[in-house]
């Protein structure tokens, strides 16, 4: 197997978003090119050109790194759309015949002064880095504002121009929204959508995350019941965290849940000065790991920090949610509308809480964000970089775009997916035949059978052990190991073959649906800004035809594909613990109106030192969408390596996070 080294930052050291890549002896990548580009067997093929036959459009156009670089961000968008006679503001009456009383009820604000509003805004907004402004910057902006009209009208007031600016973003989301909702069909008319898209990035802009927080503080929310005593495992001192945070961040009388996070330091740093580093898990739906000892990753973050393992909400002891708590809830409705509150955004929102109360004098934190850990990362980016100190992500860019964006990264993963199925026979050649045989089996007996649990294993559901089996360290072993007890030992000669309950128990707790449903049921929808996903993943599946069909290619001869991280809607059907949430799901998955997670044009002005592991083999959060995300964040610092998947930050956790520690002190600089 060839080994390729290159060495190679990926650094946006310009506003602009330019990749730099120069070589340096402290930065590797490392390709084992070889197993790419190892000759596939035949009996492979017809999965092979099928997969080129279904290449989207849209994955095909996508620019290379390289146009990227020539190319650049694409502008900022349109321009003002026309100045017209008057702003136009959110209420109907500004595009109609009662635009006259709309701006006198308004504060008489002409276009002149909506540009000059907007121009001030957005110089003192980029003064604080894109975060929180204070009554101070509005006056500021008032003077402003009323200086530059010359004296024509009123003189404009502090709350007055917070209040245009809070109009204008609302009307700005909701243009945007109508437009995704069309596909891009029905472009914005807004004379201001230009200006606004200009300043804020082609994404509506997210709420204020600082200015929730404080509105909830002021309010005597998050109670924190204080720092619990201190408690040890093998080097490591820990102590727990419980605050009372609300659901909805938008409702002044929100019910309140609760938060748990965990803080961990090196034994005998407890009383310490320490910067704080907030670990946020992969998943969606996971809670953070329990230290047992000091080892991996952890070891090494607590030789410079204090550890925060916040359990993400829904998640561990952070009002966990399951099938059986969620049927408290009357209706499925409303579970879907109790469930809409627990993305990135809220996470976020969340983190910013414990912050404000935790670290001393409200100063920033460190963000470390393993694979999902890694979106809410870059949403923190996005929405609340004045909390931040560093970002460290492993395995964790997400696509920016706004719409649904879980068709272009299902199109892309499939084709991971079937690579690693074709590595995964050639290191075990003997389970291909195992496979078939269970598959035809589940056939034969009505189509599936009953599973411990009391859902049904059926040869699609069997498919569903790649989730775990293919694109994680250790992974093609516990699946050859699984397939090993596949049957019961035939005791009576002539005695009928049957699957054994312990690999039906096995292929259970493989999928963690029971203890963890949020997974399944939020998995699609973190893809997801002002556009439903409508089952992204089964739709993406049927256009590849009948390559994933096991019980086709059972009955062929052919090898059994596994899926990989993908959720279907017959899961809810299959999986005794989804069965509870399928109405809900379904009504999630045709949510058009999702918040958005990320603002491109505050990434593409970060200042906030960020470094990235970006694993060329990942199978569930793919190279090349990383590699478009990365081109968009100012300031980043790549390590690409294929010596890890996805669980680089598991697997080896010393050297990966040393690593990235190191690109963030200066250690690995550019040559």
């Amino acid at each position: 197997m060839l080994l390729w080294r290159v060495e190679m930052h990926m650094v946006c050291m310009h506003p602009m978003d330019k990749i730099h890549m120069t070589p340096s002896s402290s930065l590797q990548i490392s390709l084992h090119l070889g197993e790419q580009q190892r000759r596939l067997p035949e009996r492979f093929w017809p999965w092979k050109q099928a997969m080129e036959a279904n290449t989207s459009p849209a994955a095909s156009a996508s620019p290379s790194l390289k146009e990227m670089l020539l190319l650049g961000d694409g502008g900022d968008g349109g321009g003002d759309g026309g100045e017209g006679d008057a702003a136009s503001g959110l209420g109907m009456g500004s595009m109609g015949g009662g635009g006259d009383a709309k701006r006198k009820k308004d504060g008489e604000w002409t276009a002149e002064a909506v540009r000059y509003l907007l121009d001030a805004y957005e110089r003192l907004w980029a003064d604080v880095n894109h975060g929180f402004m204070k009554k101070k910057h509005w006056e500021e902006v008032a003077r402003e504002v009323t200086v530059r009209c010359g004296g024509v009208g009123k003189p404009k007031t502090g709350p007055q121009c917070k209040s245009k600016v809070e109009k204008l973003k609302h009307r700005f989301r909701h243009e945007k929204t109508l437009e995704n909702q069309s596909g891009g069909l029905n472009a914005s008319k807004w004379q201001w959508v230009g200006r606004m898209e200009s300043m804020m990035g082609n994404a509506p802009q997210l709420a204020s995350v600082v200015e929730g927080v404080e509105r909830i503080l002021e309010r005597g929310g998050c109670n924190n019941s204080g720092g619990g005593a201190w408690y040890h495992v093998p080097e490591l001192s820990l102590r727990n965290h419980y605050f009372n945070v609300p659901l909805d961040y938008s409702l002044p009388s929100s019910p309140l849940i609760s938060l748990f996070a965990r803080e961990v330091v090196s034994a005998g740093k407890e009383e310490k000065r320490l910067p704080y580093l907030l670990f946020l898990q992969g998943g969606p739906g996971f809670e953070c790991h329990r230290p047992l000892e000091s080892n991996g990753w952890l070891k090494r973050a607590c030789e410079d920090y204090r550890v925060i393992l916040m359990d993400q909400r829904g998640t561990g002891l952070s009002t966990p949610l399951t099938a059986q708590s969620m049927a408290q809830l009357e209706s499925a409705k409303e579970e879907a509308s109790y469930l809409q509150h627990f993305r990135a955004d809220n996470i976020v929102r969340d983190a910013e809480l414990i912050r404000s109360f935790l670290v001393p004098n409200g100063e920033p934190w460190s963000v470390l964000g393993q694979s999902y850990g890694g979106f809410c990362a870059i949403t923190y980016l996005s929405m609340a970089p004045t909390g931040l100190r560093h970002v460290i992500l492993t395995g964790g860019l997400p696509p920016l775009d706004g719409g649904c964006s879980a068709e272009a990264v299902y199109r892309a993963c499939f084709k991971r997916v079937l690579i690693q199925n074709f590595k995964y026979y050639e290191r075990f050649p003997q389970d291909e035949e195992v496979v078939r045989e269970v598959v035809l089996y589940l056939a034969e007996n009505e189509g599936g059978v009953t599973l411990p649990s009391g859902g049904r294993l059926t040869p699609r559901g069997l498919q569903l052990l790649g989730l775990s089996g293919l694109g994680s360290s250790g992974g093609f072993e516990r699946l050859h190991y699984i397939f090993e007890r596949a049957w019961d030992p035939i005791l009576v000669s002539g005695a009928k073959k049957q699957l054994s309950y312990t690999f039906l128990r096995m292929y259970e707790n493989w999928l963690d649906f029971g203890t963890n449903p949020l997974y399944a049921v939020m998995q699609e929808s973190i893809y997801c800004q002002a556009a439903a996903s409508k089952w992204a993943a089964q739709r993406v599946r049927e256009e590849m035809g009948v390559q994933f069909e096991a019980l086709l290619s059972a009955r062929k001869s052919a090898p059994v594909l596994f899926t990989g991280e993908m959720v279907f809607p017959w899961m809810f059907d299959e999986i005794a613990a989804l069965r509870p949430l399928k109405e809900a799901a379904y009504i999630l998955a045709d949510k058009v109106d999702w918040p958005y997670l990320y603002n491109k044009e505050v990434l593409r002005m970060n200042k906030v030192p960020v470094v990235a592991a970006v694993f060329y083999e990942d199978m569930y959060v793919n190279f090349n969408i990383s590699e478009a995300t990365a081109s968009r964040i100012a300031g980043i610092r790549v390590w690409v390596t294929n010596e890890y998947m996805h669980s680089g930050l598991r697997e080896d956790g010393v050297h990966v996070l040393d690593q990235l520690l190191g690109m963030l002190k200066g250690k690995h600089l550019l040559r």
